[in-house]
């Protein structure tokens, strides 16, 4: 489970005030010294991340964050960096203490995670020193008491925040799909992309009939047997569709995490704002994960040239690239956000409600991408 990626993770953050004990809670419930610990007020200065595996709830990550409330002169960026993390929590554990500082930072926490829509666990810490309200979960970092209580609320919060899964509603055991998985060059020397492992090992999950190609193979494959589902790459839709027979479905990889991960029809309004794109506007491509480029990168080089093909208009492009979006979103006309293969729901839910809140529209790479290639996304199944 140590080499699950971070986008298969649920992401559980610790919030609360300064020296409330976040650090010591959160070494204790792994048994490991993830954060320094002191009872010097800020001791953690910023976000500090742990993969870590619970039993019943399978592979997490913990985030430990700077306290609120934090006077110094770095307080400010300190809680703003806080802030980045909670956007990407699938839940968060606020841990209080018995003191007045303490509340005024978990009503705080409590405001930002409801504007978030994130499930809020609260946790009062130290009752090896000072009684717990009643219908708190009372926790203590120096003796470990409470955290199998600790534990159980997050397996019940986190079990209904549990994504869709790839193929949810589209396939059944015995059915057939037929992966195709162009090997170009951004394809990791002798390995698949993660988009592809990840959607063959669905399939291998939910025991159904497997078939992977290249793009050219299409015609071959169909004059060997049909296909109930056939999965590909946005990059070769348009090619892929004109081998498919009329009346098997397709869909392409990013789609489907886009489904899975992401608010879908809020992508689909995003895709269909494409056609309203105007001279000059400018168009943020956010990419998740931070890799090299090349000639034919999908989000620097491929899908600017497409956008402008389709549309004909002379857009301007800016993009964004790892775990955060800019500040300021109001000057862009639309999102493409990619598929999100490196971030949790979480992150990815994270990100289009910035967009929703800013009032720009967003969708995603494989929808842009077939948009432009086809012109309309009728021919897509999801």
């Amino acid at each position: 489970m140590t080499q699950t990626q971070s986008g298969l993770r649920k992401r559980i953050c610790f919030a609360g005030a300064v020296n409330v004990g976040k650090s010591s809670l959160m070494n204790a419930l792994t048994e490991n010294t993830v954060s320094l610990v002191s009872d010097i007020e800020g001791t953690t200065t910023d976000s500090v991340c742990k993969a870590y595996e619970i039993l019943g709830l399978g592979p997490v990550v913990l985030c430990d964050t700077a306290g609120f409330g934090d006077t110094s002169a770095l307080g400010a960026a300190r809680e703003k960096t806080a802030l980045q993390t909670l956007d990407s929590a699938d839940v968060i554990v606020l841990v209080r203490v018995n003191d007045q500082a303490s509340d005024a930072v978990s009503a705080r926490i409590t405001q930002e995670a409801q504007k978030r829509h994130i499930e809020l666990i609260t946790v009062f810490n130290k009752c090896d020193i000072y009684e717990a309200p009643a219908g708190e979960i009372a926790v203590s970092a120096k003796t470990k008491t409470g955290l199998n209580q600790l534990i159980e609320a997050l397996k019940r919060v986190l079990a209904k925040a549990d994504e869709e899964h790839l193929l949810d509603g589209l396939i059944t055991a015995g059915q057939s799909v037929l992966l195709v998985t162009p090997i170009d060059s951004s394809a990791p020397k002798g390995r698949l992309i993660l988009p592809q492992v990840q959607m063959l090992r669905e399939c291998l999950d939910k025991r159904v009939l497997t078939t992977v190609v290249e793009v050219l193979d299409v015609p071959k494959a169909f004059e060997k047997q049909t296909f109930d589902l056939v999965i590909t790459d946005s990059k070769v839709i348009h090619e892929v569709l004109s081998f498919v027979p009329a009346g098997v479905r397709v869909s392409t990889f990013s789609v489907l995490f886009a489904k899975a991960k992401g608010d879908f029809q809020t992508f689909l309004k995003g895709a269909e704002h494409i056609d309203s794109l105007k001279e000059n506007d400018t168009v943020l491509i956010a990419e998740s994960c931070v890799h090299t480029t090349n000639e034919d990168d999908i989000a620097r080089t491929v899908i600017p040239k497409l956008m402008q093909k389709f549309t004909g208009k002379a857009l301007t492009f800016e993009f964004a690239r790892g775990k955060t979006l800019p500040d300021d979103l109001s000057k862009y006309a639309l999102i493409v956000q990619c598929g999100g293969c490196m971030l949790s729901r979480g992150e990815m839910m994270s990100r289009v409600r910035k967009s929703i809140a800013a009032g720009v529209p967003v969708t995603n790479y494989g929808l842009t991408i077939t948009k432009c290639r086809c012109g309309s996304l009728k021919r897509l199944t999801y």
